[in-house]
C-alpha cells in the first residue's frame, strides 16, 4: 500500500508550482498585504504606547502626597508586640512570687 501512492505528493507539488505563475503572484500579493497590515499595526501600537506614557505622566503628577504622620498599622503591630511581651513577663515573674 505504501508504494502505490508514492507519485501523488510529487504530482501535486508539480501541478501547484508548474502552473501559469498565478500561485506566485497570489503569494506576492498576500505578502504585500501582510506587510501593509503589519506596518499599520506597528504604527497603531506606537501611537497607543505614546498615549499610555502621556497618561502615566498625567496621573503621576495628580497622585496625592503620602501622609507624613506615623503609620497606623505599624503602630498597631508595635503595640501588640509590647502587650505580648508584658503578658509574658507577668506570667514569668508571677510564678516567681
Amino acid at each position: 500500500m505504501k508504494g502505490k501512492h508514492f507519485l501523488l505528493p510529487s504530482a501535486v507539488a508539480l501541478w501547484t508550482l508548474g502552473g501559469s505563475g498565478c500561485a506566485v503572484e497570489e503569494l506576492k500579493e498576500s505578502n504585500r498585504r501582510l506587510k501593509e497590515s503589519n506596518d499599520r499595526l506597528l504604527s497603531e501600537n506606537n501611537r497607543l504606547e505614546e498615549e499610555l506614557a502621556a497618561l502615566q505622566v498625567e496621573t503621576a503628577g495628580a497622585a496625592p502626597a503620602a501622609s507624613k504622620g506615623p503609620k497606623l498599622w505599624a503602630l498597631n503591630g508595635r503595640q501588640a508586640q509590647m502587650q505580648l511581651r508584658n503578658l509574658m513577663q507577668l506570667r514569668a515573674f508571677g510564678r516567681m512570687a
